[in-house]
């Protein structure tokens, strides 16, 4: 169950790679609707990756231990 929780299970990287697509697509159209600027919508879309990829770190950090 843990292989689960890691990104180097297929399944998880499938299901984060739809949802992460998902969200920017919805970025995408409050930008196009004039709801949100381009560039805070980049900014949300950016920080999003950056928190995740600390996340990745984090997990392989824990299970190399």
């Amino acid at each position: 169950m843990e292989n689960l929780a890691t990104r180097y299970c297929p399944l998880y990287e499938e299901v984060l790679d739809t949802q992460m697509y998902g969200f920017s697509k919805e970025v995408d159209f409050a930008v196009r609707a004039g709801l949100l600027p381009e560039g805070a919508g980049k900014q949300l879309v950016s920080a999003l990756e950056r928190n995740l990829a600390i996340l990745y770190e984090a997990l392989n950090k824990k299970n190399e231990q």
